[in-house]
């Protein structure tokens, strides 16, 4: 995810809320119950649950989705006006082609188990996540909380956007975003496995160049007590034509101390959807760190 000035890691989040997260200890984290979801694990929720909605699974990227959608809804899921996973998926199913896919922004908040989500197109929507009696992260309720630009000098313009940020064809917003997201959690839940699939052979991020180079200034062969913990509480954008997600980032120490709040540029390959670049700023130190990939 992010770099320090030594060596950068992908630590298990360290707080379940927003706003005074540096007041939670990565100990206090790690002892939440388990119906508690932390940022990265609703983001990813919500984010499969926008891909697989659409029915068409994310173009390119060396994997696809690991459950579907019926999967990721609970059974009770209040949605769009119906209730229940049979009814919900069916609505899901016959409105596939209709959902808005090119999206600005997503916000999380741990506090309440919600990811809001807005797009170009002027609307908005917040997907509740929660575990079901499994332990199984599941879609709880979609709101709508503001429709689409539909007319005037507001929707030409909202239209332009989505043209522009679509660049002409290629991967949508959503898409993007699932690629980013997949890597970010991996990132944070320290998957190093995962964290290899998803980056490009040639990948540049945390100062070096290089699949392997990468993994080893993330931390992969360091001690738990010596990796940074992170959270990200703060809303994530997306640049769909160029395939870049930006995020802001809190750096914690494995004890809780706040370190510093970072940003990361990740863009993603729109062929393969594999991480190509993460440009990361140090907001403390003013250090930014942006190798170029090996062509």
């Amino acid at each position: 995810m992010m770099v320090r000035e030594t060596t950068h890691d992908g630590g298990l989040t360290a707080a379940a809320g927003t706003g005074s997260a540096e007041a939670v200890t990565a100990a206090a984290a790690a002892a939440a119950p388990p119906c508690r979801l932390r940022d990265h694990d609703l983001l990813r929720c919500a984010t499969i649950f926008l891909v697989a909605r659409t029915g068409q699974g994310p173009s390119g990227g060396v994997e696809p989705l690991d459950v579907e959608l019926g999967q990721i809804l609970g059974d009770d899921v209040e949605a769009y006006g119906m209730r229940g996973r049979r009814e919900v998926l069916a609505l899901l199913t016959l409105r596939a082609r209709t959902f808005p896919t090119s999206v600005l922004s997503t916000t999380v908040s741990a506090l309440d188990g919600s990811v809001r989500v807005d797009y170009h197109d002027g609307s908005g929507e917040t997907v509740w996540c929660g575990r079901s009696a499994k332990h199984e992260v599941i879609v709880e309720r979609v709101s709508t909380h503001r429709e689409a630009v539909t007319g005037g000098a507001a929707a030409a313009a909202a239209v332009a956007s989505a043209a522009t940020q679509s660049g002409g064809g290629g991967p949508t917003g959503v898409q993007v975003l699932w690629w980013a997201v997949r890597f970010l959690h991996a990132d944070i839940d320290r998957n190093y496995a995962a964290q290899r699939r998803y980056l490009a052979d040639n990948a540049a991020a945390f100062g070096v160049v290089g699949r392997e180079e990468i993994l080893k200034a993330n931390g992969e062969t360091l001690p738990d007590e010596k990796k940074t913990v992170y959270t990200i509480p703060y809303p994530l954008t997306v640049d769909e034509g160029s395939g870049t997600v930006v995020l802001m980032f809190n750096a914690f120490s494995a004890t809780g101390e706040l370190k510093y709040r970072g940003t990361d540029l990740m863009v993603v390959d729109r062929s393969s959807g594999l991480v190509q670049r993460i440009v990361t700023v140090n907001h403390d130190s003013g250090v930014v760190y942006s190798p170029q990939p090996v062509l």
